[in-house]
């Protein structure tokens, strides 16, 4: 449950990625599981560690300097964790 999550939390999913792929690694989740994040994980002062940044011409939610994108076909309390560059998409029938 997103609840129960800390940052450490997080940072171990990040973690869980081999250190050599790391650099790249983007988080996934739902609105709302995004949302109960934000709410969740603030620093000593309250504000969120989330931050913006701009990458060809759109703006990304960054999370320890990580891309988080927001899709709606992710589970509730799910967060992925994956590098892009390293994933291939293969069509395939039936």
């Amino acid at each position: 449950d997103v609840a129960d999550w800390d940052q450490d939390a997080v940072l171990d999913l990040i973690n869980s990625i081999p250190s050599q792929y790391r650099k790249n690694v983007v988080l996934a989740s739902n609105d709302t599981t995004k949302q109960d994040v934000n709410k969740k994980l603030r620093d000593d002062v309250g504000r969120s560690l989330f931050d913006k940044t701009v990458d060809q011409d759109q703006e990304f939610d960054t999370f320890d300097g990580k891309k988080w994108i927001v899709s709606d076909y992710i589970t509730a309390d799910t967060v992925l964790a994956f590098v892009p560059e390293f994933y291939q998409l293969r069509l395939v029938e039936g």
